[in-house]
């Protein structure tokens, strides 16, 4: 621990990065991250692939345009490539586990849990004023008709 002094600190000049360092960022990585995720592999092991943690990963994602599309097309191409593993799969235990794989990959469409919004036009929870005339009238109309 050469770069701490007794107390744990880090010493003047030591190895870790700190404020106003370049950054490791390359345009390549754009490339390195959609392969790996196109393969089916996380947000997590694609930062590994291109030798950094995953928090920086996220805040490339923010600074750099190029690399945040990158890796939303490589988000895409691992929903697609679990997709296809569940298309392919013959037995329970795969179709279990592309299953659970999706629903983290992919929520918005794989998700159990699925929301209805119940409200009105004037956003109250109430069916709108013109529905509720036009359900009473139909109803009137049924029942003089009988």
């Amino acid at each position: 621990m050469a770069d701490r002094d007794k107390a744990g600190r880090f010493q003047p000049g030591h190895s870790q990065p700190g404020p106003g360092r370049s950054s490791k960022y390359d345009p390549a990585f754009c490339d390195i991250v959609e392969e790996t995720m196109r393969a089916g592999y996380s947000k997590m092991a694609a930062a590994g692939d291109i030798g950094v943690d995953y928090d920086t990963l996220k805040n490339w994602m923010g600074e750099y345009l190029a690399f945040f599309a990158a890796v939303k097309r490589g988000e895409a191409a691992r929903a697609r490539f679990l997709e296809q593993g569940l298309l392919e799969a013959e037995t329970g235990p795969q179709v279990t586990s592309r299953i659970f794989a999706l629903k983290n990959a992919a929520p918005d469409e794989w998700k159990d849990k699925q929301e209805v919004d119940h409200r009105s036009g004037d956003g109250s929870m109430s069916p709108a004023k013109e529905n509720q005339d036009a359900a009473l009238e139909a109803m009137r109309r049924k029942h003089s008709d009988a």
